[in-house]
């Protein structure tokens, strides 16, 4: 049968409400991102006269449904919104704080991540677009977060203009905009979190307050060598070494202005989502 969308809206309440199973028909492309622990969706088709299918576990086998379908991947299986971030250990961080803050969240349905750092200038206004190595931020997606690392040295230097001029234009379209409180996304790393890190890498625990506006990576170092531990080449390795450092937090570690933001961003996409 046919499966009006009042159905789909309805799933929790069929999840609720009964202990039933039900097998139900449709070409309903609203269903492509419907699976999970009480729902599951598959795919049948007509092969040499017999009819062959299994479920959708995957975006490949999404793609082919929707082909199916007659329909363009770019009809239905964009992400609600795209998470910007400068690099890899960006979105390692703000992975983790989502899942601890939000866990019904799932990246690939209602985010994605893209590291925007060498690809080029981002830009939203119009003008821009015919300009070579310039990406256009809201062609992608219109739902858009933006995390930009200030890179300040100090609370009185100014932010770059560039960086402001994209906060502004992220704000104004509805966007959120997050400019991190310090030097870059490390310098939200309590102290708790720096020490369980480190007793897991170094087998020792080192007790520090990372400033502001401190480059983690020299105050890491000096604390370690100060304790006559070999010293962690974060720069070197970052993509490895801030899953670890991504593993070591709890729930109690996010709190603060970290707290808000992430809470922010969880808010954002929940109400794109729905």
């Amino acid at each position: 049968m046919g499966l009006p969308l009042a159905f789909v809206l309805s799933k929790v309440q069929l999840i609720q409400d009964t202990n039933n199973q039900y097998l139900i028909s449709s070409h309903s492309p609203t269903l492509i991102n419907l699976s999970d622990d009480q729902f599951q969706v598959f795919r049948l088709s007509l092969k040499e006269g017999a009819t062959v299918g299994g479920p959708i576990l995957d975006t490949s086998e999404s793609l082919l449904a929707l082909h199916d379908l007659g329909l363009r991947a770019s009809d239905l299986l964009q992400s609600n919104c795209i998470i910007w971030v400068e690099g890899p250990s960006d979105r390692i961080y703000i992975k983790r704080w989502l899942e601890l803050i939000s866990p019904d969240l799932r990246e690939g349905r209602d985010f994605v991540f893209i590291d925007y750092k060498g690809l080029g200038r981002l830009h939203i206004d119009p003008e821009h677009a015919s300009e070579k190595n310039v990406i256009n931020v809201l062609q992608l997606n219109q739902n858009v977060i933006m995390v930009l690392d200030s890179d300040r040295k100090a609370e009185n230097e100014e932010l770059a203009v560039e960086k402001q001029e994209l906060i502004d234009k992220v704000n104004q379209c509805g966007g959120f905009a997050w400019l991190t409180d310090g030097r870059e996304i490390e310098n939200y790393l309590p102290t708790p979190v720096v020490a369980r890190a480190c007793s897991a890498l170094r087998n020792t625990e080192i007790m520090f307050e990372l400033g502001q506006y401190e480059d983690f990576e020299t105050i890491l170092n000096q604390n370690l060598t100060a304790k006559g531990v070999k010293s962690i080449n974060y720069s070197d390795d970052k993509l490895n070494y801030s899953k670890k450092f991504a593993e070591a937090f709890s729930m109690e570690d996010i709190t603060g202005s970290l707290k808000e933001k992430i809470e922010l961003v969880s808010k954002k996409i929940i109400d794109w989502s729905s």
